[in-house]
């Protein structure tokens, strides 16, 4: 469990294997995925994962960030992230001075 102090945050790591389910439809550029800890935690909320990575080791790529997750029961949660398609458009737009953006996206749901 990672702990924050006055002066010092101690981070513990862990490697969560997720599974995509799907495009959430009510936010197009969130997605959704499923998984379960195959070992027993010393918690029972993942609260803090915001920021974190995620990454599919199929294509062998960073495929987004996590915004919001919570543990279904002991071994399950739900991680919601935000696609790297989204991320690179809103971190070209940043860098070109724009002060909003625009493109359009498929998705596949």
């Amino acid at each position: 469990m990672s702990s924050i102090g006055e002066k010092i945050i101690t981070p513990q790591f862990c490697s969560l294997q997720l599974n995509d389910v799907d495009a959430d439809t009510s936010d197009p550029i969130l997605r959704k995925a499923f998984g379960v800890f195959p070992f027993e935690t010393e918690f029972d909320e993942i609260t803090g994962i915001s920021g974190s990575p995620v990454f599919n080791l199929t294509k062998n790529a960073l495929c987004g960030m996590a915004i919001r997750g919570g543990m279904n029961d002991s071994k399950h949660c739900t991680v919601w992230y935000i696609d790297m398609f989204d991320i690179m458009k809103v971190l070209q737009d940043v860098h070109e001075g724009r002060s909003e953006t625009f493109y359009e996206k498929t998705i596949r749901i």
